[in-house]
This record gives C-alpha cells, structure tokens and sequence, in this order.
C-alpha cells in the first residue's frame, strides 16, 4: 500500500532513524530531539557503524511456532511494560522488541523471559526456574548458541541485559553478576562509539553495577561502569534527561558508601585510622554533584511539571536524590545517631513517596495487574534505607507500611517479604517494641518521641533468604528466614545477633488468592485462579443419594503451558449407572490418554483453562457444545471473522461450528467449562462437515466420531 502524505525521509538525524520516527531533519540538532529532551547525534550520508541495526531487506521472521508467537505478545502487551519499575520502558517495550525482528538471540531471550514472567506472577514457587519450564529453557539454550554467532558488540551487550534478567527472575545471583561484569568490560569498548548504546544501555549498566555491592562483593573484584566524564549540563530538558545523570552519581555514592560500611564493620574510626584523601574527595566531590543536579531539577520542575503518566518516575527520582544525600553525607561516621540529622530530610522522602499512593492512582498492591518482578530496582530498597537509618518511629513505620504498598514481589533480587520482614525485627529491637501482622505497634503506650540509643541500633544486617524455617506450634506451619543483624557494644566493639524471623499468617496467605481460600493443585497451570474438586454422587444400598467420591482436579497442558485440560466426566450416552459402570468407563477412557474433544455416541464434560492472550487454534467438533465462563473473560471467534466478548456467566452453544476461543486479558487467566454431545452428521450445501482440528494440538487425538 503507497505511503499517504509526505515522502518518506531516509536522511534523518541518527538519532530518530533509531527511535524508527519521521526527523525534521533541522541543522545541527533536529527539532524532534532537542524538543524530547534527547540528543541529537548528528548526520551521515552513508550508515556508519553506529547504527541501531542492519537494514535487512526480510527482518527475521521464523515464528511459525503458535506458542512463541503468543510468548512474544505476552512480553509486549504483560511482561516489558512492567519489567522497567518506575524508569522508562522504552528499552523494554520498544527497543528489544525491535531487535527481536532480526536477531535470533534477542527474540529467544524474549520469548524465555515471557514464559518465565508468566510462570512467576501465577506461580507459587519464589522464584521460577528453567528446569521446570521446559519452554523457557529450550529458548534460552537458543539464544545461547545465537550469542555465540553475534559479531556485533551492541547487540551482544543488549543480549546480555537480557540474560541478566533471565538469571535475575530465577534469582541466580552468581550468573547474573557474571553477565554484569561481562556486560560493563564490552560497553567500555561500545559506550564511546554507538551513541544509541549510550543512550539507552549505559544507563542500565550504571545501575545494574550498584546491584553486586549489596550482596557482599568485593569492591576491588567487578569492573565499575565508566563514570560520566562531562559536566553538567546548564539545564535539564527531560525527566529522562534528569534521571542520566542521577544514576551516575547514585552509582559513585553507592561505592561510596560501601567503602564507608566495610571500614565501620573492621573497626576503622576516622580518628585513629584517617580516611584516603581521594576517598574525602569523592565525598566532596558526590556533595557538589548533588547540590547540582538538585539545583538544575528543580528548574526543570518548575518550568515543566511531570505529566500524570511520569509522576511515578518524579517521585522515584525525589526519594532516590534523598537517600543519595543522606548517604553521602553519613559516610565515614561510625556514629549511628548521626542519621538524626537527617530526619527531616528522610521524613520528606517518605511523604513524597507516599503521593504515588494519592496522587497518581490506587495502590498498585491491591490491583490485581500488580506485578510480582521488576528488572529494576524501584521504591522497595530506597524504602527499606530509611526503616533502616531512620529512627523516628513514625517516619519508619511509614515507611515500613509503603515497602508493601509499593513495592513489587521482587524487584531486582530483592524479595520484598524478606526486606519487610527484617525491616520489622529492626524497629522492633531498636525500639523494644512489638509491631502486628500489619506493621503497627501491638501495645497503644508508646513513646513515639524518643529515639533508641547508640548501643542498640543496627548498623548493618545480613540475611539469607534461601533459608526457610519451619514451626509446628500450635499446629501451625509458618515459614521464616535466618536473619543477623549487627550492632556496636558500648567500648566500640561490633557485636552479631542471630535471629530466625517469622512470617505472619497474613504474610503466608498473601500468596494465595485472598478471596478463596481453596489453593490451587499442583498440575494447574492458573495459579491466579483456585482449585477446584468433583463431587461424584451415587447411593447407598438404601437407596439414598450419597456422596460417592471427591476428586481433585488433574491437569493436562497444553501449547507450552498456555492452556490447560481438566477431564471433568465423559461416558456413553445413555450413561450406565449401575454398579459404578459409568465411573470405570471414565477412568478407563481418561487414564488411557486417548480422549479426544468429543466422544462418540457419548458426552464430555471438562474445564479449559486458557493463559493471557492465548488463543486456541481454530476448529470444529461433530458435537453440540455448551460453553461456560466461570472466570475472566473470553472472545468467541467464528470462521466469518466476527468476534463476540462473552464474560463471566455468558454461554456459547457451538452447533458443530468452526470457533475459537481467545483470552483477550495481558495478565488474567480465563476459565470455562464445556459439555460436548456427541451428534448426528451435519451436512451443508451436500456437503459434510466433520472434525476439524485446524493446527491441531500435540497431545491432543481426533475424537474419532465423524467416521
């Protein structure tokens, strides 16, 4: 079809040929870039080496395979929008997805992410691992051995992003913090050369750098992405254009601030053992950076208030400057009560926080399209900082309430139970005080004025979350986790204690589906929708009607997990019910695996559970169909082209016809239950129309009725 309007421009800046938008082609800097707050890379009469990817005449284009091409939409529509925590998606939601149409190893990690994504915000597991998601693994062994065949630096460091997310979603640590410090050596070569990697890669690098130093790497043992080497700018344009430069200094303040740790934790006083100039340059040096970028934010702010859909990105980069300045400014003391100096600045932290909550919307933990990961690091360590330093009472039980209300599950590797757990036990010790399930103080008389003593505060906690304890009182089992928190004695000594933190109750069930107490078994697939149980009646030699059996569901997947079978009952029709003849016949037909949809000269009862934006192939059964939605939503698609939404409670009586069924839903499982009778033959126009399984299903056999 001819382009409408304009010619199409293929002279434009580097810049917007990457972004895939229409230049204005203005000299030196296009207007397009200079109006969104980004830099303009200049011209080229030729495509120089820095070019975003190759011009290919057919993008890479093999998903034939209907479970990857569902993988790849559920990454676009459910899984990168949310991957990016309160940063820019647009790595996530364009870029990679970009590259996914010409690069095998991209468009391989994709689809692993998506299914592993998918398997964590149903499943029950902590953490989800390849070696139980067959589908995740063969795309990642894939993208593998494509990596080993890419010559082409950037898309090797975008690749590697993406593994670091993949090891990140199972929580291995090690691999993934070898994928970082593979990452940050090639963009050293990359950074200075393709100015879109700059742009988009570095930055991630910066902050997926701090990640190591929180769990316990050497400072001296992983590379440090390169540092900014220009000066400020005069202003900033963007919030983007402001978050750049923050995660620059955000990442120097956090080795910073490890240093700091590591010589209070050996005893080092800055009396008797004199900090490094170059360390107390840095100190000045992060001061001046802040006041700077403090000072050129607020500009910004004024001139330009961030639009609704930024408020969260705005109020991320507040708490984010807050922390960063109270960081800097406590480095090198092994007084804690110098913490009480920032209190205030702490407390506004924790208000600004708290207008994600009312001022951009609902809280994200009571909607049901929470996500349960983040690549990103977003509120939920910033959060867990202030429990920690924070010692006015109030401020920290705020901040204690908001790491559950805006925190994700698992942001990063941080688990948000575990953080909110630790962070509990702290006030708690520090305060000798008791907090409930919901983080407030059991006994009404508190002092809410006083602060806790020197002696008694934590300066630094080491947890292991992998740990999980168990306990039978009262019956009862409650998971917890090994927690060691250390503290100073009173002649300056650090002294460890050892606790085993426990869960609440409440914390346990928040896994579970709150409204419905029934856990869903271990072969179903939605784990965001409850187990179910058959109840068989029959009677007794009396004649009364009994329960005969209860039976809980067992599920069949199929298309990589996407859909799931439950074989309710089937039997001849007329069914005999004498002496359980019907029960065998059932148990015979399912246990041998060789049911179809239908059954012939008989009836099938059976609920389908269908995945985020699935849909089935196209078919038809010799068989009079009633369809039940019992949860969620569902599109029904007729061989016409019409589509017909149907919700929960709504029928569908397919009358032998060609249909499909489609979960129109990027994060909610849908459920059905259908009854297929078998029929006589139905012919049309002289002709008959039997069993149509269109794709087919692997797995899955004709029914065998049509002959």
């Amino acid at each position: 079809m001819a382009r409408k309007g304009s010619r199409k421009v293929r002279s434009g800046c580097l810049t917007c040929k990457i972004r895939k938008v229409k230049c204005d082609e203005g000299k030196p800097e296009c207007d397009r870039c200079t109006k969104t707050g980004r830099k303009c890379d200049g011209y080229s009469p030729e495509p120089p080496a820095g070019v975003l990817w190759p011009r290919v005449k057919q993008p890479f284009n093999s998903t034939h395979d209907a479970s990857e091409r569902r993988a790849l939409q559920f990454f676009f529509e459910a899984t990168g929008p949310f991957l990016s925590g309160p940063m820019d998606s647009y790595f996530w939601t364009h870029l990679a997805m970009q590259f996914s149409h010409f690069q095998p190893a991209v468009r391989h990690s994709l689809i692993s992410i998506s299914s592993l994504y998918e398997q964590d915000r149903y499943g029950s597991q902590s953490e989800p691992l390849l070696k139980g998601n067959k589908f995740a693994l063969l795309h990642y062994n894939t993208a593998i051995r494509e990596l080993k065949a890419l010559d082409n630096e950037p898309s090797v460091l975008l690749v590697c992003i993406l593994f670091i997310c993949i090891e990140f979603l199972q929580g291995n640590r090690q691999t993934a913090f070898q994928h970082c410090k593979y990452g940050i050596l090639i963009l050293k070569n990359v950074e200075t050369a393709y100015p879109w990697a700059r742009e988009y890669l570095a930055p991630m690098f910066r902050r997926l750098n701090m990640v190591p130093l929180f769990y316990g790497v050497d400072l001296g043992t992983f590379p440090r992405v390169t540092e900014l080497d220009n000066p400020f700018p005069s202003h900033f344009t963007s919030i983007a254009h402001a978050q750049f430069y923050l995660d620059d200094i955000m990442n120097r303040t956090i080795h910073l601030a490890r240093y700091s740790d590591m010589r209070a934790l050996e005893g080092r006083s800055p009396e008797r053992d004199p900090v490094p100039p170059e360390h107390l340059a840095e100190q000045r040096s992060l001061k001046w950076a802040l006041d700077g970028w403090d000072l050129r934010f607020q500009e910004l702010i004024s001139k330009s208030p961030p639009s609704p859909d930024l408020a969260k990105t705005y109020y991320h980069l507040v708490v984010q400057y807050h922390v960063a300045h109270v960081w800097v400014s406590t480095a090198f003391q092994n007084n804690e009560t110098v913490y009480d100096e920032h209190i205030e600045k702490l407390r506004f932290a924790v208000d600004q926080a708290s207008q994600v909550n009312t001022g951009v919307g609902r809280s994200l933990a009571s909607s049901r399209e929470q996500p349960k990961f983040s690549f990103e690091a977003g509120f939920l360590p910033l959060l867990y900082f202030i429990v920690m330093k924070c010692r006015c009472l109030a401020t920290r039980i705020r901040a204690l309430a908001l790491m559950r209300s805006l925190g994700v599950a698992r942001e990063s590797l941080w688990e948000a139970s575990s953080l909110w757990l630790t962070g509990r036990r702290i006030i708690e010790l520090e305060h000798g005080i008791t907090l409930d399930e919901n983080g407030e103080p059991c006994d009404s008389a508190v002092d809410w004025t006083a602060l806790p003593p020197d002696e008694l505060r934590i300066r630094t906690i080491s947890t292991d979350p992998k740990t999980r304890i168990r306990t039978g009182e009262n019956g009862e089992v409650v998971p917890g986790m090994i927690a060691g928190f250390f503290m100073r004695n009173p002649d300056g000594k650090i002294n460890f204690k050892l606790e085993i933190t426990m869960a609440s109750k409440s914390d346990e069930a928040s896994a579970q589906n709150p409204s419905d107490p029934r856990p869903p078994v271990t072969s179903q697939l939605s784990r965001d929708l409850p187990g179910t149980t058959t109840f068989l009646t029959g009677h007794n030699p009396s004649g009364q009607a009994v329960v005969h059996s209860a039976r809980a569901a067992s599920w069949k997947p199929f298309e990589g997990g996407a859909m799931g079978f439950n074989q309710i009952y089937t039997n001849r029709f007329p069914a005999d019910l004498n002496g359980d003849a019907d029960v065998a016949f059932h148990d015979e037909v399912v246990g041998g695996g060789g049911m179809g949809l239908a059954a012939k000269g008989g009836v099938v009862c059976r609920m389908v559970d269908f995945g985020p934006l699935y849909e089935c192939m196209m078919h038809r059964t010799q068989s009079l169909d009633f369809g039940i939605v019992v949860e969620g939503e569902v599109e029904m698609l007729l061989d016409d082209g019409s589509r017909t939404l149907l919700r929960r409670g709504d029928i569908g009586v397919q009358r032998a016809t060609m249909h499909a069924w489609r979960n129109p839903s990027p994060d909610s499982w849908t459920r059905m239950v259908f009854v297929l009778q078998d029929t006589k033959p139905l012919v049309i126009d002289g002709r008959r129309l039997g069993e149509d399984l269109g794709r087919g299903l692997e797995g899955l056999p004709p029914s065998g009725n049509d002959g």
